[in-house]
């Protein structure tokens, strides 16, 4: 049988890099979670996103090519000594490949779903979503695998060293508590963090990815319920804050225009098949509006009127993305009037049917109030990335 001679040390080295390998995918982890529920709009952090994912699959594959073609890993082999009876440490190597086997079949899968960001048409076969759930399982097998690879390093650096059998045990106890503790805070983690109640409903989105079954366009479209564009006085214009809040607003045209305001890069997504990438909106951030009501905790919802009866309806959580607000400009320019000016929604989680245009007036609610086209049965989720266009 073939034994390379440079056995011993590739080993060692193939160890050291499977660690390397670990931190890069914590790191991709990390980032990605931060652009889904902090500063999704941050190009360097996605820049450097981009980066961890290309370093880590060529040195996956890198790392497969070393363990396989040239330490020649008998990979059926060790896994069928894993069942004999002589074997040690049986249920800890099962646990570490079977982990580890499952960390290459998920993180597969976070790759390719990984890819949709570049519009490769791959967003029917495994869509954005698919690559936001994945997230949960990756870091759980991850810790597992961890967990295993942590408790069979202690063993070796151990194995040096002879101690007497009551020391042993105890030392063993330690061992499986820091092992054990490090997988179970590691899935702790991912199911907190994975958690969107923690962030609000309203998670960020990918920027520039395409939803199942949309096309996309150059030029916002103008749609609206068939009612015409309404007109606007900006002397008698007015917006309000209603309902389950500690203060009521009631301002002026030039009141509301002289709030600060927020610049978002965001995609536009209709439900009618459409999608404008990179639109951008000048506004004032829901954020912003509530702090300055301070609903009650008994608020859950809130309804947005709009002018000529058209209303939607979302949860104070969906709205709390910072992506959300209430927008007065639209490419460096005035809100034109066909696309909601002087004031409309954005909200870019969602179908267009939810960033209401002429928008005057907000409504904090306990219970939710269905709007126009979810009267009229569509979805109330309204999450493109789930192609929920319909309700039932």
């Amino acid at each position: 049988m073939y034994v390379n001679p440079r056995a011993p040390r590739l080993i060692a080295v193939n160890k050291d890099f499977s660690w390397f390998l670990f931190a890069i995918t914590l790191a991709l982890v990390a980032t990605g979670y931060t652009m889904t529920f902090l500063i999704s709009d941050n190009a360097l952090l996605r820049t450097y996103h981009f980066i961890l994912i290309a370093v880590f699959t060529l040195g996956l594959i890198l790392h497969v090519y070393i363990t396989t073609f040239v330490l020649r890993y008998d990979w059926i082999g060790r896994f069928w000594a894993l069942f004999r009876p002589h074997s040690p440490y049986m249920t800890l190597r099962v646990i570490q490949m079977t982990s580890g086997l499952l960390v290459l079949v998920f993180v597969g899968v976070q790759l390719v779903s990984g890819l949709d960001w570049f519009k490769l048409g791959l967003g029917a076969l495994l869509p954005y979503i698919v690559h936001r759930n994945n997230d949960l399982y990756v870091v759980i097998v991850l810790s597992v695998h961890m967990g295993a690879g942590l408790r069979f390093w202690m063993v070796r650096r151990r194995g040096r060293t002879r101690l007497p059998e009551p020391e042993k045990i105890s030392v063993e106890r330690r061992e499986n508590i820091i092992a054990m503790g490090s997988a179970v805070l590691g899935i702790l983690g991912a199911l907190i963090f994975n958690n969107p109640t923690q962030v609000g409903t309203g998670i960020s989105v990918p920027k520039g990815v395409l939803p199942p079954g949309q096309t996309e366009i150059e030029r916002l479209k103008v749609l609206h319920t068939g009612i015409g564009i309404p007109p606007f006085d900006r002397d008698t214009w007015r917006f309000e804050v209603i309902g389950l809040v500690e203060n009521v607003l009631s301002m002026s045209y030039d009141e509301f225009m002289a709030l600060p305001t927020v610049i978002r890069i965001a995609d536009f997504h209709c439900v009618t098949g459409w999608t404008k990438f990179d639109n951008k909106w000048e506004g004032v951030s829901f954020q912003a509006i509530k702090e300055l009501v301070k609903p009650f905790e008994n608020a859950r919802f809130v309804t947005i009127e709009a002018q000529r009866g058209y209303t939607t309806s979302l949860s104070i959580p969906e709205l709390s993305h910072q992506d959300i607000m209430l927008a007065v400009r639209l490419d460096d320019m005035e809100l034109p009037r066909e696309h909601g000016g002087p004031l409309r929604l954005i909200v870019p989680q969602k179908y267009g049917y939810k960033s209401a245009k002429w928008v005057f007036k907000l409504k904090f609610t306990e219970d939710k109030e269905l709007g126009y086209w979810e009267t009229r049965g569509y979805s109330d989720s309204a999450n493109p990335f789930n192609n929920d266009r319909y309700s039932g």
